[in-house]
């Protein structure tokens, strides 16, 4: 007795490596009984008489599962429509007779064994030792893991529900105008999105202009691989690796419709230096034909890849480009080179937001004289910044803040993290060396600014005297230096 339903909708192309959502009740927990029946046959381990009774326990039990979700109104997504009523209606109402007679053989006793509130178990058993509760079993395939009882307990479970009014689903989502649909996927995630498309065809059609916004070009091995692994089973992986990344790009280069509706782009190559060196450059090839063909692209995140005057070139040939995060990407010589005379920021004018990682600093407090040239490139170049971050930071005196203030007074979002100290790995909050409002009066020149937020620990800070002193800008402060100067 199972219930398979309608098959499950599967689009490779939208998501070749995630599986769809479940559209019947237990399909996850399914799927993974099929998974591990598979690993017992190819280990050899599994008998064969019985086979596929793992897979058997869930869609029994989805059975009373449905019946009892048409009658409460709460089902799964394949939905609560008549025709499927219909089927599991037909289904019961066939099983019932033999069920019952099955019963007319069956013996009530009290077992020795007690449940967690110190109630002996019931148990049955048959005047023929259980023939045709066999029979039974093997006509409606029933799984070897219940016990008649528990088996008679769901149907009189489901004999109960079947004497009231079934709630039939009448509105679906699919039944909402399509400017409703359109507006879901637009506040949906993309991972939101891509269930929602892989329901049916018409959430397909609204869905896909969004679930292509985002997507990731990854080059990265699991940890255990370097732990544990062979040095033959590393240089599969790493193969493997290689090939599905050069596919997936290739893939990408063949559909420009994908790539034109490209937003979001993320390129992490974290183990790529382990590649020999013709396949690093056809990677890098790769990941330069993509990059070239976003013309939409608003977002780069790039993640430990080497930073040459090349793919600088290139990035600002993206004319939409608005947000560039660089996390760990060691830098080529000629890239160094162009850095240090500006030439790089000078050629990423569309840039609105900028973060800047590097490998060489990650662990440890960057002083302020390495900012301060950051910060003095940026200016020169009249580079559009809104958004700046500034994590690590190991002396943060006024002057720098001076300097924030005063090279982008149209900062709207500002983030300073510093460290107490170079053995400091993780961001915490922790105490500054001054007060904030002393910090703060050093930052008045950021007229725009909306967003500010810091590490520094004010905990200890009761009083509500430093905002007071925040909204009026400090001009008692000024007032009295002024007046002290004058003095003799």
């Amino acid at each position: 007795m199972d219930y398979g339903g309608p098959s499950k909708v599967e689009d490779s192309i939208l998501h070749p490596f995630d599986h769809p959502p479940y559209l019947l009740l237990l399909g996850n927990e399914e799927a993974d009984a099929q998974q591990w029946e598979n690993e017992l046959r190819a280990r050899g381990e599994l008998d064969t008489d019985r086979e596929g009774d793992h897979v058997t326990f869930y869609r029994n039990l989805r059975v009373f599962l449905s019946i009892k979700g048409f009658y409460e109104g709460d089902l799964d997504l394949a939905g609560r429509n008549w025709s499927r009523l219909a089927d599991l209606l037909k289904r019961v109402c066939d099983y019932l007779p033999d069920f019952y007679s099955v019963c007319t053989l069956a013996k009530e006793f009290t077992t020795n064994e007690k449940d967690s509130r110190g109630i002996f178990y019931i148990d049955y058993e048959f005047s023929d030792e259980g023939v045709q509760w066999e029979n039974f079993r093997k006509k409606w395939n029933i799984s070897s893991h219940y016990s008649f009882g528990v088996f008679r307990q769901h149907t009189l479970e489901i004999r109960d529900y079947l004497q009231e009014t079934p709630k039939i689903q009448k509105l679906y989502l699919c039944d909402l105008p399509p400017e409703i649909l359109d507006r879901v996927n637009q506040l949906a995630t993309i991972e939101q999105a891509r269930l929602l498309s892989s329901t049916c065809r018409q959430l397909n059609e609204v869905g896909r202009r969004y679930i292509f916004r985002t997507r990731s070009l990854t080059f990265e091995l699991p940890l255990s691989l370097f732990c544990e692994a062979s040095e033959a089973d590393r240089e599969q992986a790493l193969l493997s690796c290689y090939e599905r990344l050069l596919s997936t790009c290739n893939f990408l280069l063949e559909h420009p419709e994908l790539l034109d509706k490209l937003l979001h782009l993320k390129i992490s190559a974290s183990e790529i230096q382990f590649l020999d060196g013709m396949r690093l450059t056809q990677v890098y090839q790769a990941f330069s034909d993509v990059l070239s063909s976003c013309l939409s692209l608003t977002t780069l995140t790039i993640h430990s890849l080497e930073l040459t005057s090349q793919l600088s070139h290139l990035i600002s040939s993206l004319p939409s480009l608005k947000t560039l995060e660089l996390r760990d990407c060691p830098l080529s010589d000629d890239f160094e080179a162009l850095f240090s005379s500006g030439g790089t920021f000078a050629e990423w004018k569309s840039v609105y937001n900028l973060k800047l990682g590097m490998s060489t600093n990650a662990r440890k407090r960057l002083p302020d004289n390495a900012l301060s040239i950051i910060l003095h490139i940026l200016t020169e170049r009249d580079a559009p910044l809104e958004v700046l971050v500034l994590e690590g930071l190991g002396e943060a005196e006024y002057t720098l803040f001076e300097q924030i203030s005063h090279s982008f007074p149209g900062l709207i979002a500002l983030t300073l993290i510093r460290r107490a100290s170079p053995r400091q790995t993780r961001n915490l909050t922790i105490t500054w060396p001054n007060s904030s409002w002393e910090y703060a009066k050093h930052l008045e020149g950021l007229t725009q600014l909306k967003h500010f937020r810091w590490n520094s620990d004010d905990s200890t800070s009761w009083s509500s005297a430093p905002l007071r002193r925040f909204e009026e800008g400090f001009h008692d402060k000024k007032t009295n230096t002024s007046s002290s100067l004058s003095k003799p």
